[in-house]
């Protein structure tokens, strides 16, 4: 019986040839070069060629963009054969070396041809193509590497690497940098020249585009070349390699006196950057109180004639950025505006020994908040566990053939949305009683942290950030600074003059507010009351009470008790302003 032998489909073939842009492969052969030997293999053997890919680009790392073109004609079947000089043309590293080797696994890259090397579609094929990838990346690897100690070696040797700086020449044939028998006096003249003062980097320019020095565009230097000219040690004798200074074996074009003296009057004209920023701590905390604009700090310098005495002030003033409003609010000096920053600061500290009371009753109430919604969810969780039998009823009526189809799925849903329902409550449940407690204690440790704020050791600085947190709104109008009643911080301004803290009488019963909100309320027996739940904050004094409404508060004072005669220090009645 005769076998059909397995028909393999032709090849097209696209030619690829590149050359790398860098010098570790200037011996490969020219693209011209490879298009002519390519093209001659192509014709000799009767391969098919569809297109030509040139690219001219280092194949060390992965990303080119022609090779990449190439890979996707493979992959959407527009050719199945690769026609290059070398393989090491088509990879010198791993990622593009797998990509071929992945294209010829999968059958996609039927063949690939090269005229100086053999390649087959066979284990011994696909093995020799692998170790030609890896002897391309190792060349790459170690003539990189050799590149390195060649460099250094010419460093030790006092020979720069690179190209040679204006006023010398790179001689190819001793591999040495000599002095340019013309332009090198045009250089020696700028130094002098400079050095005199009243030349500019500008001036320098057209004075040696004037003496033949130009960039290699026939362009005037710019000004950061100028200043790298005049400040390159290469021309008294020494070089820098990275960033270390080396004694070099060229000939020096100045003195070492020279250069170092013009040194000095290019740091002189040179701006030179604040090497330590200006102490502004309250820019951008403060608005202004005539237009809301921010307000900014400057520093002014004052010299004392008859005492030869300099200082420094610092201001703070309205930006004045307001498109439509004209202000006139007057700036204020620093040393005037932080003992106003102390006092509001002092506003809102914590009196001593308010800390640990408050602390403890919060882990009281918080004992006391688990518990009771330990209680509220066994009822839900109860009815939870009852839908689960339930569901495992209709579901085994359904697989017996008991209910239909529609009537399950009716059955079913109506049990899920009950389910999802009580999974709801039971989250709420769970975490809405506790969500006051953690704000609350932030806002006890930060009230508290004030009394440290106003130490006279404390710096500005920390003053700013301790009011970032509080999160106030301040206005600075005609050198006075005042701040909007925000809650919870409000209470802390209702101060009696005497205060002595009453006894735990317990929990009172859930009240609700005019607004509809619940408040469990914390009461201490007082005569002034501070409570403050999500949406008020009232202080009692005495049997009136005056309620404020937050407008951008979070905070969670539940209720802070004092007792008092009633009046404060100035004899009115504690109520919010």
């Amino acid at each position: 019986m005769n076998q059909t032998k397995k028909e393999i489909p032709k090849a097209k073939y696209i030619i690829y040839a590149r050359r790398s842009t860098e010098d570790d492969e200037r011996q490969q052969m020219s693209i011209p070069s490879q298009l002519e030997e390519t093209k001659k293999f192509a014709e000799s053997n009767g391969l098919t060629i569809i297109d030509t890919l040139l690219e001219s680009k280092t194949a060390k790392k992965p990303g080119r963009k022609i090779f990449n073109q190439l890979l996707s004609f493979i992959e959407s079947g527009k050719a199945n054969g690769i026609i290059a000089w070398h393989p090491d043309r088509l990879a010198r590293n791993a990622v593009d070396a797998g990509a071929i080797m992945h294209l010829v696994d999968t059958g996609k890259l039927l063949d690939l041809k090269f005229p100086s090397f053999w390649f087959e579609d066979t284990p011994q094929g696909k093995f020799m193509l692998s170790m030609a990838f890896s002897q391309s990346k190792y060349y790459v690897d170690s003539l990189a590497e050799n590149t390195k100690r060649g460099l250094r070696a010419k460093v030790k040797r006092g020979e720069m690497p690179g190209r040679a700086p204006w006023g010398y020449r790179n001689d190819a044939l001793a591999k040495k940098i000599k002095v340019h028998p013309k332009k090198s006096q045009a250089v020696i003249d700028l130094f002098n020249l400079y050095l005199k003062g009243g030349m500019t980097f500008d001036q320098g320019a057209k004075f040696l585009a004037n003496r033949g020095i130009l960039s290699r565009t026939n362009k005037l230097l710019n000004k950061d070349r100028i200043k790298s000219l005049l400040t390159n040690p290469f021309y008294y004798g020494y070089f820098k390699y990275k960033g270390e200074l080396h004694k070099g074996v060229h000939k020096p074009l100045i003195s070492k006196k020279l250069f170092d003296q013009v040194q000095e009057v290019v740091g002189n004209r040179c701006f030179k950057k604040s090497k330590q920023a200006l102490d502004l701590p309250f820019t951008g905390l403060i608005k202004c109180g005539s237009c809301g604009m921010m307000i900014t700090a400057e520093q002014q310098t004052k010299h004392y004639k008859t005492t030869g005495r300099v200082a420094k002030y610092v201001y703070y003033r309205c930006t004045k950025k307001h498109k439509t409003k004209v202000c006139h609010n007057v700036p204020i000096n620093q040393d005037q505006l932080l003992p106003q920053i102390d006092r509001i600061i002092q506003e809102l500290a914590l009196p001593k020994g308010w800390k640990d009371k408050f602390l403890d009753r919060l882990a009281m109430e918080e004992k006391q908040v688990a518990e009771d919604t330990d209680l509220l969810t066994q009822p839900i969780k109860q009815k939870l566990e009852d839908l689960k039998p339930k569901q495992d009823r209709i579901l085994n009526a359904f697989v017996d053939g008991v209910i239909p189809q529609e009537i399950y799925l009716s059955q079913k849903n109506e049990l899920v949305s009950q389910k999802q329902t009580l999974e709801d409550k039971l989250t709420q449940l769970i975490t809405k009683p506790n969500a006051w407690i953690e704000p609350f204690r932030e806002w006890i440790l930060l009230s508290h942290s004030a009394n440290k704020i106003l130490n006279s050791d404390t710096k500005p600085e920390e003053k700013r950030r301790f009011l970032r947190k509080t999160g106030l709104n301040l206005f600075l109008q005609e050198r006075k600074l005042r701040r909007i009643q925000q809650n919870p911080w409000s209470a802390l301004r209702c101060r009696p003059t005497s205060r002595k803290w009453a006894g735990l009488t317990g929990l009172e019963p859930a009240t609700f507010s005019s607004t509809g909100r619940h408040s469990n309320q914390l009461s201490y027996s007082p005569k002034i009351t501070v409570f403050y739940n999500k949406t008020n904050l009232t202080c009692h004094s005495g049997d009136k009470a005056k309620r404020r409404t937050p407008e951008s508060d979070s905070g969670c004072v539940r209720r802070l008790t004092y007792q008092n005669d009633g009046r404060g220090a100035d004899g009115k009645r504690n109520v919010l302003n």
